[in-house]
């Protein structure tokens, strides 16, 4: 419960254009852009019904505890939840139209707390003032087909603050929902990709290090993917076509133990399948392994060499790669790791979209990017030079693990500078993908 404004003074704006920080400026008129339309959408139906809430509210709550109450004391006075007198106070209190319409209870709700304020004898006028505009808010509820979520969901777009917290909510709520039909969940999905210049300089090496940290059945028969790989033809006599190995050198071995760091797995994880396709190899648990709610962690690291293009050319003038949940996840951490003789010292841009509708790649400034671009909140940061600042409690022994990967690899973590995009919640289905500009060819 947040109580952060209970000495304030309970008064509002005296008009709609206060409300919202636009003094002098009545919404739907002064402006050419505004007029008729204005008056009949949303946004100005929504800053009358805000207005209208909070300035029929406040006389209700001063009559029962004068200025500065308190959640409890308006809770006891009432007689009523309390969480319901901690909203109403949070609305009356809001700052702007958008988190009043956020703070404010749900319309029965508001009656609830209309019929208590009659029981202890409030003026019937000020509650019939205060129940038209429930009414009105209602109305405005039962326009949307998803009701108050997709109310909140269209207001978020003028609020950044009130649009964290819709995206946050449904995506827990996603998140509870897909555990519930795959029948499994992990706590932390973890890809961490290096970039190295390649044996001959013109290409990039990557690699990857790969974890799933307490992956947990729900279901018995469920089928879990831990990971995959990606098959490549086989040329001996090309040194410069892509090949994957393992940190021992090997060349695309079949074994899932090949991949496999298992020092950074659970004691008793329960060995891995393969399922050969057309496309990537798959890595999956059997049916009944683990037993259901028993956690098990994976961490394996896969190299591809000559894995992408160093410098641009007439047909590709930019690098990336991406993540794509595909398992219910509270966390996934994507780490970069970028050598200095790398992207000329740049640092990547994030991208967030729906997996794989329109066909290819597309860059942010492309119109076909907005066929798939979802509007999802990142957390970037710059981990610097080296490896003293990626440890996380998303992962136990990440700062060991990310050593030993480089270590096999044979590569100096000090040349290397990190970024990482860290996700509570992630979608499944929707991609985050970073990009690099590809410098010219020196």
């Amino acid at each position: 419960m947040n109580d952060r404004h209970e000495d304030m003074d309970l008064g509002i704006p005296s008009n709609l254009s206060e409300l919202d920080g636009h003094p002098g400026a009545t919404p739907g008129t002064g402006s050419d852009d505004l007029g008729v339309d204005l008056e009949a959408g949303l946004d100005f139906r929504s800053r009358s019904i805000a207005s209208g809430l909070r300035s029929s509210l406040e006389p209700i709550v001063r009559k029962v505890v004068g200025r500065g109450g308190r959640p409890a004391a308006l809770s006891r006075t009432l007689e009523i939840d309390r969480t319901l007198a901690a909203r109403v106070l949070r609305a009356i209190r809001a700052d702007d139209t958008v988190q009043v319409l956020q703070e404010i209870p749900a319309p029965n709700g508001l009656r609830i707390f209309l019929d208590a304020a009659a029981r202890v004898g409030v003026d019937a006028d000020l509650r019939a003032r205060a129940g038209e505009n429930v009414r009105m808010f209602e109305e405005l509820i039962d326009e949307f087909p998803g009701g108050r979520s997709a109310l909140d969901a269209a207001l978020a777009e003028w609020d950044p603050s009130m649009r964290q917290r819709t995206e946050r909510a449904a995506k827990q709520a996603m998140h509870k929902s897909m555990s519930c039909l795959l029948g499994y969940q992990v706590d932390t999905m973890l890809l961490s990709i290096i970039h190295h210049p390649s044996a001959d300089g013109k290409a990039i090496d990557k690699l990857y290090v790969m974890g799933k940290h307490n992956i947990r059945r729900l279901r018995s028969s469920s089928p879990i993917t831990v990971f995959g790989r990606q098959d490549f033809p086989l040329d001996p006599s090309r040194k410069d076509l892509p090949r994957v190995e393992n940190l021992r050198g090997e060349t695309a071995p079949r074994d899932a133990e090949a991949y496999l760091l298992r020092e950074f797995c659970s004691p008793d994880a329960p060995a891995l399948h393969l399922f050969a396709s057309e496309g990537p190899s798959l890595y999956t648990l059997p049916d009944n392994a683990p037993a259901v709610n028993t956690p098990a962690s994976y961490a394996s690291a896969q190299m591809v060499r000559n894995a992408a293009l160093r410098y641009r050319n007439d047909l590709m003038a930019h690098h990336y790669d991406g993540l794509t949940a595909r398992m219910p996840a509270k966390v996934m951490l994507f780490d970069l790791y970028v050598h200095e003789d790398v992207f000329d010292g740049a640092a990547p841009t994030y991208t967030t979209t729906l997996h794989g509708l329109s066909r290819g790649v597309e860059r942010p400034e492309s119109p076909r990017f907005q066929l798939d671009r979802v509007e999802m909140s990142l957390n970037i940061e710059n981990l610097g030079t080296g490896l003293g600042a990626i440890g996380t409690r998303d992962v136990p022994a990440y700062p060991a693990l990310m050593r030993r990967a480089f270590d096999g690899a044979g590569w100096d973590p000090s040349r290397f500078r990190g970024y990482r995009c860290r996700v509570q919640y992630p979608v499944p289905l929707v991609s985050v993908t970073y990009w690099f500009d590809l410098p010219s060819k020196p």
